[in-house]
């Protein structure tokens, strides 16, 4: 799935990024008390508990969202922005509500 993203967009207009959270984090992270719900069978086919996550193999950039807070994030985000797609035009959401929503 990973893969495909990249063929239809083009590798030079394409950024995979991995937003690694461990499921520990991810049930302390849950206001909404999915996870909990999931558990208990009230949710099927849900990542981390009955559903089996694909880690990209080869992501441009891999945050460990357990280690880097939003702000060191974004600017791993910005980093290789800079290094890598300046020549390329990126249409771009605001990095940083992307990653308060996702953190």
């Amino acid at each position: 799935m990973h893969g495909m993203a990249r063929d239809i967009l083009g590798k030079e207009n394409f950024v995979e990024i991995f937003l690694s959270t461990p499921v520990k984090v991810c049930k302390r992270r849950d206001l909404k008390g999915m996870y909990k719900k999931a558990e208990r069978g009230e949710i099927k086919n849900f990542t981390g508990i009955d559903a089996l996550y694909e880690k990209p193999k080869k992501p441009d950039i891999k945050i460990n969202t357990e280690i880097f807070t939003v702000s060191e994030s974004v600017n791993k985000v910005r980093f290789y922005y800079s290094q890598h797609l300046l020549k390329h035009p990126l249409i771009c959401y605001d990095v940083q509500i992307f990653l308060n929503v996702f953190l």
